[in-house]
């Protein structure tokens, strides 16, 4: 799954499930060397939203 439109592979764990506030997501994204980092939803709304200009 590419969470951030870049072209390279990222994944997505649900590290909580529960309480009143649903389930909780870990992103991890790729970057050009093929290392993961963990990102969050916020970096990769807005990373899309600068290459395509939103």
């Amino acid at each position: 799954m590419d969470t951030n439109f870049d072209g390279l592979e990222d994944f997505v764990i649900a590290n909580y499930v529960g309480g009143n506030a649903g389930t909780l997501y870990a992103y991890f994204i790729q970057d050009k060397d093929r290392k993961f980092k963990i990102g969050s939803l916020l970096d990769t709304v807005l990373d899309f939203s600068k290459k395509y200009r939103f």
